[in-house]
C-alpha cells in the first residue's frame, strides 16, 4: 500500500463509468489508513464528460444521485466536495491538455482520430460535437479543480488512468500548482491497484522499471498459467481476441517453405499512449513488411496476421495496411475477422515478427524465434530480438539465431498475471468484468435509470 501524505485529494470519475468503483475503493483504502481524504466529484453543473457527451440533464442527475449515495456509505459530508461550475479557462496549458484529452478519449472509445475524422463511418458525423463537448468539459474542470485545490490545499492529488477526459486537466492542475500526484490503475488477473507517482501511468520507461522490479521474484507457475490460458482462449490480464478462431483454416501453396509470421497490433489503440510507444515502422508496419519481403530469399513465406481488434479501427490505418500488404506477392494476408487460428500459425512458424503484440512473448514461450520491430514493456528483458530495420532481421535469420530463453518469457507472463498491488476494498469478478467496493457494485443503480438506458442506445446507434 502506498504511503499517504497528510491530506489526499481524490477526484472521482463519473459514477456511470466502470472506473467509479475502482477510485471509490481506492479512497476507502486511503481512509482506512487513517489519512485525511477529500473526495471531489462533478455535481452536474459542468456537462459534457465522457459519460455524457450529449449533455443530457437527466443523465447528470442520475450520475450525481449515484455518486452521493455511494460516497455517503463511506464518507461524511465534510469529506465530499463538488466541482462547481467554472467558465472554460483560456490558459494555454488548459487548452492544450483539453485537446489531448479529447483526442485520447475519442480514440479509446470510438476508434476515430479527431484530427482526421473518417466520415465513411456514421460516428464520424457526430464525433466533432462530442470532441468539442470533451474539450469544453476539460477546460471547465481545470478551473473547478484549481478552486478545490486552493481551498483544501492537498499534499497529493489522485485520479484514475490519466488519458480519459478530464484526467489530463486534473493532472495539469497538479503540475501547475507543484503538487505531487498519483495515477490510479489496476492490473493482473484480479485487477489489483498500482500507482504511478508523479508519472503518466502509460509511460513506457516507468512500466519497464515496474516490470524489472518484479521479474527477480516472479512466480513461474503463474507465468506458465498465463501462456497456457491464453492459448486455450481463457481470460488472463486482458481481453482475449482469439477465442472465436478455429484450427484447420491454413492452406499453404508451398508447405516446403519456411514461414515468417507477422502479428500486427491495433495502432489506433497504441496511439493514445503517445509517440514513445512507436518506432520508425510501428505506425506503418506495412513498410517494414514490404522491405523485409524484398530482401528475403525465395525459400521463405511471409504470413501477416492482422490483430482481430483491428476490425474496429475507424481511423483508416487498418484499411491502408491491408491494402498495401495485399499487393505483396510474397505475403499471405489474414484479415482481422478471419477465423484462422493465430496459434496454429504460430505453431507452423519458423520465425515470428511483432510490433508490440503479446504474441512476441508467446512465440518465445512456445519455442519460436521472436523479433520485435516495435516497442513493448518487455523489450529489454531477453524475450525477443530487437530489430530497427528489416536488414537486421534478415541478418539474424542468416545467422540462424536461436529462440530466446523460455524461462524469460515465463517470468514476463507471470508479471502480466500476478497481483502486484495491495487491494483491500476493491474486488473484481472476472466472469462479469464487474468491480466491487466492499463487495458492492453500483452498476444495478446505473441500469435502473431510463436516462442511462436511452444514452446507451443513442451511443450504440450514432457513436459505436
Amino acid at each position: 500500500m502506498s504511503k499517504f501524505a497528510s491530506k489526499t485529494l481524490i477526484f472521482l470519475p463519473s459514477s456511470l463509468t466502470a472506473s467509479f468503483e475502482i477510485v471509490l475503493a481506492r479512497a476507502v483504502d486511503v481512509k482506512r489508513q487513517e489519512a485525511d481524504v477529500v473526495l471531489a466529484y462533478c455535481n452536474g453543473e459542468n456537462r459534457g464528460c465522457v459519460a455524457n457527451p450529449f449533455k443530457l440533464a437527466a443523465l447528470c442527475k442520475t450520475c450525481v444521485s449515484i455518486t452521493k449515495m455511494a460516497t455517503s456509505e463511506f464518507f461524511n459530508d465534510e469529506s465530499i466536495v463538488p466541482l462547481r461550475f467554472a467558465e472554460p479557462s483560456h490558459k494555454s496549458t488548459a487548452q492544450h491538455v483539453s485537446e489531448k484529452g479529447a483526442r485520447s478519449t475519442v480514440l479509446t472509445f470510438f476508434r476515430q482520430d479527431i484530427n482526421d475524422i473518417n466520415r465513411n463511418y456514421l460516428n464520424g458525423w457526430f464525433l466533432p460535437f462530442v470532441a468539442n463537448s470533451y474539450k469544453d468539459y476539460s477546460r471547465r474542470i481545470y478551473n473547478a479543480a484549481l478552486s478545490v485545490v486552493e481551498i483544501h490545499k492537498p499534499d497529493v492529488i489522485e485520479y484514475f488512468n490519466g488519458r480519459i477526459v478530464p484526467s489530463m486537466a486534473i493532472s495539469q492542475v497538479a503540475v501547475d500548482r507543484s503538487i505531487k500526484y498519483r495515477v490510479i490503475e489496476v492490473s493482473g488477473f484480479n485487477k489489483t491497484f498500482f500507482f504511478a507517482e508523479n508519472k503518466k501511468v502509460h509511460d513506457i520507461e516507468y512500466l519497464k522499471e515496474r516490470m524489472a522490479r518484479y521479474l527477480p521474484n516472479a512466480n513461474d507457475s503463474l507465468g506458465v498459467e498465463f501462456f497456457e490460458s491464453r492459448r486455450s482462449g481463457q481470460v488472463t490480464n486482458d481481453k482475449v481476441f482469439t477465442h472465436r478462431q478455429k484450427a484447420g483454416h491454413f492452406k499453404f501453396n508451398d508447405v516446403e517453405k519456411k514461414i515468417i509470421s507477422v502479428f500486427l497490433s491495433s495502432t489506433d489503440e497504441i496511439e493514445v499512449y503517445g509517440d514513445q510507444w512507436f518506432t520508425k515502422y510501428s505506425r506503418s508496419p506495412e513498410l517494414f513488411i514490404k522491405e523485409m519481403c524484398q530482401k528475403l530469399p525465395s525459400e521463405y513465406q511471409v504470413v501477416v496476421r492482422m490483430h482481430p481488434n483491428q476490425a474496429g479501427d475507424k481511423t483508416g490505418a487498418t484499411k491502408r495496411i491491408m491494402q498495401s500488404i495485399s499487393e505483396l506477392e510474397q505475403c499471405w494476408l489474414i484479415k482481422p475477422k478471419d477465423k484462422a487460428s493465430s496459434y496454429e500459425l504460430l505453431q507452423c512458424s519458423d520465425y515470428v515478427v511483432t510490433f508490440g503484440s503479446s504474441m512476441g512473448i508467446e512465440a518465445t514461450y512456445w519455442g519460436k524465434v521472436s523479433f520485435l520491430a516495435g516497442r513493448a514493456v518487455w523489450e529489454d528483458v531477453g524475450v525477443a530480438y530487437k530489430v530497427d530495420e528489416p536488414t537486421d532481421l534478415i541478418n539474424m535469420i542468416h545467422a540462424s539465431v536461436a529462440p530466446k530463453p523460455r524461462s524469460n518469457a515465463i517470468k514476463v507472463g507471470a508479471y502480466h498475471l500476478d497481483s502486484l498491488g495491495d487491494t483491500r476494498s476493491l474486488s473484481y469478478d472476472v466472469q462479469t468484468s464487474r468491480y466491487y467496493v466492499d463487495l458492492k457494485s453500483y452498476l444495478p443503480y446505473k441500469r435502473r435509470s431510463l436516462a442511462y438506458r436511452v444514452d446507451q442506445i443513442v451511443r450504440k446507434i450514432f457513436l459505436d
